[in-house]
């Protein structure tokens, strides 16, 4: 059985879990990015701040791995918390009861398929990792405030895949 860094998350408190669901909302970022060369995508949430004392809080929490970013001169050194792949979906799993604004995204990482790393996907696994990234890239964009509907065709004409194959 593969181990997350998230399950730790079980022993915290349903307050520190709705504390880490709004930092999610106001700062979180729940995608999916590309992996490798083959054209597969993984679940991502990352949370950017300047302050790195809250996310190495979130951290001691729920797990993720800590970035620090360089910055122009004159600004704060910005930090980054993540998750990626099985560890993003299940941090989606313990905080969408208490997210507010990225609940559709979060809803639609845990319809994500997901396969460990080196496993050949299906053509239809391709389109749904497909779908849910126009998905997240529509509604991540600032102003959405609705729920993005978007046919299997659209998509894979847009990414020229091929019925049958």
């Amino acid at each position: 059985m593969r181990h997350s860094s998230v399950e730790k998350a079980s022993v915290v408190s349903e307050s520190q879990m709705g504390y880490v669901a709004g930092i999610i909302d106001g700062e979180g970022c729940i995608s999916v990015g590309s992996r490798g060369t083959r054209g597969d995508f993984e679940a991502r949430v990352t949370i950017a701040n300047t302050n790195q004392e809250l996310l190495e809080y979130i951290q001691s929490l729920v797990g993720g791995k800590l970035y620090s970013q360089d910055t122009r001169v004159g600004w704060k050194r910005a930090y980054h918390l993540s998750w990626s792949g099985y560890d993003a979906i299940e941090l989606c799993r313990i905080t969408i009861p208490y997210l507010f604004l990225k609940r559709a995204q979060a809803g639609i990482i845990l319809e994500y398929p997901i396969h460990p790393r080196g496993t050949r996907l299906s053509q239809e696994e391709k389109l749904r990792q497909t779908l849910a990234f126009i998905q997240l890239r529509d509604l991540n964009k600032k102003g959405a405030v609705e729920d993005v509907q978007l046919d299997q065709p659209s998509a894979a004409i847009a990414f020229g895949i091929k019925k049958g194959k």
